[in-house]
């Protein structure tokens, strides 16, 4: 099967729905989404850890490999902060290359989950670390995969500072960047126009411990035209619904749990999931 370039009919604004296996990819497909971001912190939490980078990289890939062949659809893949030293990244590229893939986000964190793990040091990698893993990249798999470069700043720098950061990576071989939780809408506009072309912006959903201030609004969106909306919190979403579906199971509610309710079909059919590999 060949995957297109993620960067093939990309933007303005096209949406990244965050996904973290078949279904929810599947899902995405069926509503129109073209192209799809598999979520760090989404894969960690279905497989019952937090988001700190807890995944091996041949569960990342193998569930890489799962979707890309049940959807067909470019996505661009969470690397973290590499799952550990350059030759360990370089086995997750080499995976993450045989499943389809061909772009990544890869983040300044000194180490994954870093800003999230209780007893260690709140810190960012010194801005050449990030230098040496996109120019390891390059080095290694040269054009085959696109990259988008993040700054995980939090509550670590003011926001001017995070774009200085992105613009040294911006310089040394990414394709995109994207600042995390901007505080204000010019903020972003400025982004924009320090990044033209290039900038992927981040919709989640409200202030995530006091680090964020600003709530990422379509509509300064169609103004600010980013190449790409990363949204990453659709698998936050699935948890109200199915928690009532259960309660209702439970309390033997079976009147509301299905009234109202279409015809039930096969997910595969639903979802699309004919293709010619399948079939048979």
């Amino acid at each position: 099967m060949t995957i297109p370039r993620f960067s093939d009919g990309l933007g303005p604004m096209t949406i990244l729905p965050a996904v973290w296996d078949v279904l929810s990819a599947a899902t995405a497909r069926s509503v129109g989404t073209t192209h799809l971001f598999l979520s760090g912190a989404a894969l960690n939490n279905v497989h019952g850890y937090p988001d700190r980078g807890l995944m091996d990289t041949e569960d990342v890939a193998r569930t890489v490999k799962e979707i890309t062949r049940a959807t067909g659809l470019p996505i661009m893949v969470d690397a973290e902060a590499g799952f550990g030293g350059l030759p360990k990244f370089g086995r997750l590229l080499d995976e993450l290359a045989m499943a389809g893939c061909n772009a990544i986000m890869i983040e300044d964190q000194d180490e994954s989950g870093a800003t999230k793990t209780v007893g260690v040091e709140q810190k960012l990698c010194d801005p050449q670390v990030m230098v040496d893993r996109l120019e390891f990249i390059r080095k290694h798999f040269g054009d085959h995969f696109e990259i988008l470069a993040r700054t995980d700043y939090l509550l670590l720098m003011d926001f001017a500072e995070s774009l200085e950061r992105l613009e040294i990576y911006d310089a040394a071989g990414a394709d995109w960047v994207v600042p995390v939780f901007a505080p204000s809408k010019d903020a972003l506009v400025a982004a924009g126009e320090r990044f033209p072309g290039r900038l992927m912006v981040l919709a989640a959903s409200p202030p995530i411990n006091g680090a964020m201030k600003y709530v990422t609004r379509w509509e300064d969106m169609q103004e600010i035209q980013p190449v790409a909306v990363k949204v990453t919190g659709e698998y936050r979403n699935v948890v109200p619904p199915l928690q009532e579906s259960y309660r209702q199971a439970l309390t033997g509610d079976w009147r509301t749990l299905f009234d109202g309710r279409p015809d039930p079909v096969w997910f595969d059919e639903m979802l699309g999931l004919t293709r010619p590999l399948m079939e048979g």
